[in-house]
């Protein structure tokens, strides 16, 4: 490129296109290739013009590419016949499918009229039908009727089933979980027991006011309750107040693991304190009526940072229901567990703190859980109405 000067690019990108070009130095040569005429100075002018020009774009821009010769057709050489009325079946679906959709979008009278432009012989013919239609209106077969009266009937088996199976799960989430508006009819029990913390003072004050036994220990709340009568404790609603803050320590675990086996209302001292009908969680009792039975372990680093937990346990334990099973150390209810097999893995748990799971072995990993989330396994419903109220 060193060797080209300005002016021969310049002239070189104002020039023709290249294939240009070597057409028209074809033609020139064509044109003075007979023998009888004379070159002549303006022939070499423009060949020397052409041929620099060519040669210029050889050295700026590359050699040009030859063109590659397209491949023949396989029937090169044979007569191929032309025929004016030949029609392939790709036009013929073509044209079908035009028709069926000018013939669905046309008006009933519009669509006699184009089967009647369509096929003459046939016009007289579809205005018979469509008169005789008219007036003999179209009876199923009774084959028909048999097989939509089959249809329909098994249909109609499937929506009764589901309306069946829709009834029975609305029976049972309303057993479950009270509505506000039956909450609202429900009328509250009278004042029992109340656990609440003893440094929540104002909180202390109001259930004395309301007539309701104030208790500050976890576990002589358990054993009060498991020492009522069946009828007495049906007739009289608990209290657990435990603040939201508080929820993941001793006192806060150890009264809700308490509120979710008496059945009693948990809310929090706050709401219990500022309002007249507080709105809380009212717990499904398992300590007398429940007939599943729980198996626990705890962890010596839980039991460690939670000392309350395992008095409770034991507790529980020793009701006279024995709805729980509180095994001394996690590996013996692993080795119970493994004996038993997987019936039992919804009602057994190893209560543990976060990442204590990680050192356990592979096939115990699923019995571990924190004690907030195996709360969460307890019934429960969503809006209640505190007792004494």
């Amino acid at each position: 490129m060193l060797d080209i000067s300005v002016e021969e690019c310049s002239f070189v990108e104002q020039a023709p296109p290249s294939k240009l070009l070597g057409t028209w130095l074809q033609q020139h040569e064509q044109e003075h290739s007979k023998p009888d005429e004379a070159g002549g100075p303006h022939y070499d002018a423009a060949k020397r013009w052409y041929g620099r020009v060519l040669r210029l774009y050889a050295r700026i821009r590359g050699p040009m590419a030859k063109s590659r010769q397209k491949a023949e057709r396989r029937d090169k050489g044979m007569a191929r016949e032309f025929l004016l009325d030949r029609e392939t079946e790709a036009g013929f679906g073509r044209k079908r499918a035009a028709a069926v959709d000018a013939l669905v979008a046309a008006s009933p009278s519009k669509r006699r009229r184009i089967i009647a432009e369509a096929a003459p012989d046939l016009a007289a013919l579809a205005r018979g039908t469509a008169q005789g239609s008219g007036d003999d209106p179209f009876i199923a077969a009774a084959t028909v009727v048999d097989a939509v009266a089959k249809r329909e009937g098994k249909a109609r088996e499937r929506y009764y089933a589901g309306a069946k199976a829709a009834a029975k799960a609305r029976s049972t989430r309303e057993k479950k979980v009270f509505g506000s508006r039956d909450a609202d009819l429900a009328t509250a029990r009278r004042p029992g027991l109340m656990l609440v913390c003893a440094r929540w003072h104002e909180a202390c004050r109001k259930p004395q006011r309301l007539h309701f036994r104030v208790i500050h220990d976890p576990v002589d709340f358990l054993n009060c309750v498991a020492k009522q009568e069946t009828t007495a404790a049906g007739r009289r609603g608990n209290v657990v107040l435990v603040e939201t803050a508080d929820s993941a320590t001793d006192f806060g675990i150890a009264a809700k693991i308490a509120a979710a086996f008496t059945g009693a209302f948990f809310t929090t001292p706050t709401d219990f304190v500022r309002q007249d009908s507080p709105e809380g969680i009212q717990y499904t009792e398992k300590l007398r009526s429940s007939r599943t039975k729980y198996y626990l372990a705890a962890t010596a680093n839980l039991q460690t940072h939670l000392p309350t937990l395992p008095l409770l346990l034991r507790a529980l334990a020793q009701t006279p229901s024995g709805c729980v099973t509180f095994y001394l150390t996690p590996k013996k209810l692993c080795k119970w567990v493994k004996t038993q097999g997987k019936g039992v893995l919804h009602r057994a748990c190893v209560l543990s703190r976060p990442g204590e799971e990680q050192i356990a072995k592979k096939s115990w990993k699923h019995l571990y859980s924190s004690p907030n989330t195996w709360i969460l396994r307890c019934n429960a419903s969503v809006v209640a109405r505190c007792p004494g109220t």
